[in-house]
């Protein structure tokens, strides 16, 4: 049987087999390629599973407890100084699966619309969306730190379902003016969906979110995988513009896209805890700093993120890595240099769009003590 659509290799796993001669070598592997948080979660969110009444074993609502939107409410409130209500606000099952999905329920709504807007440079799934709907993406550079919007056309905008953009940004790290963002979808009557989940983790300041009173062709994505420790129980939620969330709460719900109950009552207490975000955030800051040490020990130049817990390093040709010329992109050359040299495995910059052909990824996933060890 053939089948017109091919489905790429998901990026993560062309890493195994080096993964596993790191592990041979040195005995065990610095993961740093995927952004999977390994602190603990914080100590409510285990307490909200321990302590279920029961009524959480049966069907939960689709659209979000509502103790868990009325968490998600009051912590946007403390976070942005922006309250919405709940009919600007919907739960999902951890935000991949949503930003995955989204492409495939707008064409619904919008039928005679064909495309997606995304970076060039960015987060696979927002691509992959549009490709499993069946789709096309647009994308769109960023130049000095800002997506190119003037660049699109008319012709491109009006049929376009939505467009990403991610601030801060993954992998590079940028915080972008979401104001003149959110200008640009009111002009254009084009919906922006703003992925949020980084949102607290910007290191030049307070929270930054495209929300605003006027959410009109507005959806921010947040996560709690990255701000909470808890990517494992699967809980995100979408905000914005009251019909889009309508619209899309509806169909999920057709679909039976729900976040399991005991995972909601976690979810809400995770948001309820303001405290545990500025221990993580020092956390990471802190890896951060080793890491950039460690780099800049390997002879890369390295620059510190605005926001978001990545590293995003510029590459060098270097007598280092003759010996590997059957990788033609220096992303994988120095990918393999510092698994085998160093015990670090990082993620080609080319995972995230032909403009990372030149670039490696570090997340700041291992743990505090492990990470001195590579500078010591």
């Amino acid at each position: 049987m053939s089948y017109k659509f091919k489905l790429p290799q998901y990026p993560y796993d062309q890493l195994d087999v080096l993964k596993t001669k790191v592990a041979e070598k040195f005995g065990r592997v610095i993961d740093l390629s995927i952004g999977t948080p390994v602190d603990p979660s914080p100590e409510a969110v285990k307490e909200a599973y321990c302590n279920l009444n029961g009524s959480e074993i049966g069907y939960p609502p689709s659209v979000g407890s509502s103790e868990l939107i009325s968490a998600i409410s009051d912590w946007l409130e403390h976070l942005i100084g922006f309250k919405p209500n709940s009919t600007r606000i919907g739960a999902c099952i951890g935000t991949k699966e949503f930003i995955a999905s989204l492409p495939g329920i707008l064409k619904l709504k919008y039928p005679e619309k064909d495309t997606v807007i995304g970076p060039a440079l960015a987060y696979p799934t927002y691509e992959m969306g549009a490709r499993l709907a069946g789709l096309n993406y647009e994308e769109i550079e960023v130049v000095n730190g800002e997506p190119e919007l003037t660049g699109l056309s008319d012709e491109v905008i009006d049929r376009s379902l939505c467009l990403y953009v991610n601030s801060p940004a993954n992998p590079s790290g940028e915080i972008y003016d979401l104001d003149r963002i959110a200008r640009f979808a009111k002009e254009k009557n084009l919906l922006v969906v703003s992925d949020e989940c980084y949102i607290e983790y910007n290191w030049n300041g307070n929270a930054k979110s495209i929300l605003s009173q006027d959410c009109k062709n507005i959806l921010a994505v947040h996560s709690l995988s990255k701000r909470s420790n808890a990517a494992g129980i699967r809980v995100g939620s979408y905000t914005g513009d009251a019909e889009v969330v309508g619209f899309l709460k509806e169909v999920r719900k057709h679909a039976g896209l729900m976040i399991p109950g005991p995972s909601q009552k976690a979810a809400a207490a995770a948001f309820r805890d303001l405290e545990y975000i500025q221990v993580q955030k020092d956390t990471y800051f802190k890896r951060l700093e080793i890491l950039a040490e460690f780099f800049r020990e390997i002879g890369l130049e390295v620059q510190l993120p605005q926001g978001s817990f990545y590293l995003w390093i510029k590459l060098i040709s270097d007598s280092r890595l003759n010996g590997l010329d059957q990788y033609d992109d220096l992303c994988w050359k120095w990918t393999h240099w510092i698994a085998l040299n160093t015990g670090v495995l990082v993620s080609p910059g080319i995972f995230y769009g032909e403009g990372g052909r030149d670039y490696v990824r570090v997340a700041a996933v291992a743990m505090t003590d492990l990470l001195m060890e590579l500078i010591a």
